[in-house]
């Protein structure tokens, strides 16, 4: 069993509501989640399986008589379905059959990981940025952030994904890995398979194509992710690049008065070793950047932001829906609350004229319904009600996610500016 027979099966299912569903286990099987991706092949089989019932019921009708041509036609399509149904459903049982020993596997390489766990923490690990990374995981201002031992200590340690993920916003710059270029060889990357996590280093690959990994926690070699469905789960925010947080100039200045050496080394020398800044938001906001992050969480955090973009998406009008995560991820996370400010106010906006385009087009509907210009049984008039209904919930559900973020968001730049 490969991706190969993933994409097969995407061509069969190809126009059904499940197709994005067959990737997204394509994206699991990529990161060798073995269990999840059963579960969801089997949540697949189930919806297609009850959605094809009537039709696979249906029976070709037997007769000596001649047919009409119409009639024949109409055989031949419900034959075609049918043929295409059992493909589909055959398909869904090899994969089925398959995952049960590679799960077994994978159990099995997990034991001896972590039984390894208390060694691969020695400094002679093969990654090529552990030097580098242990050096440069300062925080500015009065405390420190741990170093690569003692984060991957608290990283394995760490009882789930959340928990994962609040440790490495406290140790590392996380950026958004949206396009090739954010896959860069010799980089550290955090990887949410859904019922596994990994920290991952990008290895060199002769392929641009493909995505080579090895785990940083224990130097084995991940599976190859072909680049799209890297790229895709890094737009789902389930893959992110990781950067150590430079040091603060203040910091190395203490450090050089602290140290009884007769010759301390110049603080220049200091800064060339470390690696060049690559673009604007790798510079810290001045402060504490942990004290500055909880204070900003009391008043705005990401999870709103997350919930928004579900909130947007689900009201099925928000033409910007997708550049939320992307504000999170950047403008937000670095601090830079103007230009997330600025951006978000432009999705609103498109969203507000969107909703009233909305409720204008309703409001015709449901004048020409009155009017008796369209024609509605009782039955279908009640069934276009709730979803009318069911839809408005969402939308004032998004613009009540919306008011929520504006909100935190102008809090925050007044307290920036020193306006509040």
């Amino acid at each position: 069993m490969d991706e190969q027979d993933f994409k097969d099966l995407y061509g069969l299912m190809r126009g059904n509501s499940d197709a994005t569903s067959v990737m997204d286990a394509q994206g699991l099987f990529a990161l060798k989640d073995y269990q999840q991706t059963l579960e969801k092949l089997q949540g697949i089989q189930q919806r297609y399986e009850s959605s094809k019932i009537r039709v696979m019921r249906t029976k070709i009708e037997e007769s000596g008589g001649r047919k009409s041509s119409e009639q024949e036609a109409k055989e031949r399509r419900l034959q075609k379905k049918q043929t295409r149904y059992r493909e589909v459903m055959e398909k869904l049982d090899e994969m089925q059959a398959a995952l049960p020993t590679l799960i077994q596997r994978a159990e099995a390489r997990k034991a001896r990981e972590q039984s390894q766990q208390a060694a691969v923490v020695d400094q002679s690990h093969e990654d090529t940025i552990d030097g580098e990374a242990s050096e440069e995981l300062t925080h500015s201002g009065e405390e420190q952030s741990p170093s690569l031992e003692q984060f991957i200590r608290e990283f394995v340690a760490a009882p789930a994904a959340t928990n994962q993920r609040d440790l490495i916003d406290r140790c590392f710059k996380v950026r958004p890995v949206s396009d090739a270029k954010d896959v860069r060889a010799g980089e550290l990357y955090f990887i949410d398979g859904g019922g596994q996590t990994y920290l991952a280093l990008v290895r060199k690959s002769d392929n641009p194509e493909r995505v080579r990994l090895k785990s940083a926690i224990t130097g084995e070699r991940l599976r190859t992710i072909d680049l799209p469905t890297f790229l895709k789960l890094g737009q789902r925010d389930r893959v992110v690049r990781l950067k150590p947080l430079p040091q603060n100039s203040g910091s190395s200045q203490r450090t050089q008065t602290s140290t009884s050496a007769p010759a301390p080394t110049p603080a220049p020398q200091t800064t060339a070793a470390a690696p060049p800044i690559e673009d604007d938001d790798d510079v810290v906001i001045g402060g504490n950047a942990l004290q500055e992050s909880a204070e900003t969480a009391k008043i705005l955090d990401k999870g709103a932001f997350s919930q928004l973009a579900d909130a947007a998406n689900r009201s099925g009008i928000c033409p910007g829906a997708d550049l939320i995560a992307h504000v999170r991820d950047r403008d937000f996370r670095m601090g830079n609350f103007q230009d997330a400010l600025q951006t978000m106010e432009g999705i609103y906006g498109k969203f507000t004229a969107a909703a009233a385009s909305r409720t204008a087009q309703l409001r015709q509907e449901d004048a020409a319904i009155q009017s008796g210009r369209v024609k509605m049984s009782p039955k279908d008039l009640a069934a276009k009600r709730a979803r009318d209904a069911a839809q408005n919930q969402l939308v004032e559900r998004a613009r009540n996610r919306f008011s929520r973020v504006l909100d935190g968001l102008r809090v925050l730049l007044r307290k920036e500016t020193g306006e509040g």
